[in-house]
């Protein structure tokens, strides 16, 4: 390929980050805070927030792109190298995907999964992108219409009775009815004695 395709295709992979921006930085921002894990950065993506992603996006299929190829993706992208300036080694976590390096795992799955269909990267990482928003709309619209699907009694009998785990003790029920009646039978006693 020569140097003028190659600058023809990373514009247009520019291109189709430029169109689909604002859903990167949702999604990676949305994985960044589903973080237990303290980091030195405000935004970084571990790799078990990665594996996640991958897992809840199909991006791996097992058939063109698996699941540890997706591991050794993250690790490549996060390989820190030896002439990073102080400032950047200092706010890139060694451990974590910063916004840039979760760019270029999304172009490495794309590739690695459609190369073999279509040559061309900026049409992988449209497609890949664009199945990325289909899985998370099945999420998203899963919730709700589960919910919406059942009455309110049955969501609340679903919540509180099956889900609490105190509630399915029997001797922590009888408790709280005996402590609910308790307070009653004494004053009905004081009433009746005066």
């Amino acid at each position: 390929m020569e140097r003028e395709d190659l600058d023809d295709e990373l514009s247009e992979v520019r291109e189709t980050f430029a169109l689909r921006y604002a859903l990167v930085l949702r999604i990676f921002d949305y994985y960044c805070a589903a973080s237990t894990h303290t980091t030195k950065a405000a935004f970084a993506m571990t790799e078990n927030l990665f594996n996640r992603f991958v897992y809840e996006t199909g991006v791996a299929d097992d058939r063109t792109l698996r699941r540890d190829e997706c591991s050794k993706i993250f690790i490549v992208c996060n390989l820190e190298t030896d002439g990073a300036t102080a400032a950047t080694a200092k706010a890139n976590d060694a451990r974590s995907l910063m916004r840039y390096e979760f760019m270029e795992a999304i172009i490495r799955m794309a590739v690695s999964r459609y190369s073999g269909e279509n040559p061309d990267v900026s049409d992988n990482v449209a497609q890949l992108l664009d199945e990325v928003v289909e899985a998370i709309a099945r999420w998203v619209a899963a919730g709700p219409v589960l919910y919406a699907l059942m009455s309110v009694n049955e969501y609340i009998t679903h919540r509180w009775y099956q889900h609490e785990e105190f509630n399915r003790d029997h001797s922590f029920q009888r408790l709280c009815q005996r402590i609910k009646r308790w307070p009653r039978r004494t004053i009905a006693r004081i009433h009746h004695n005066s």
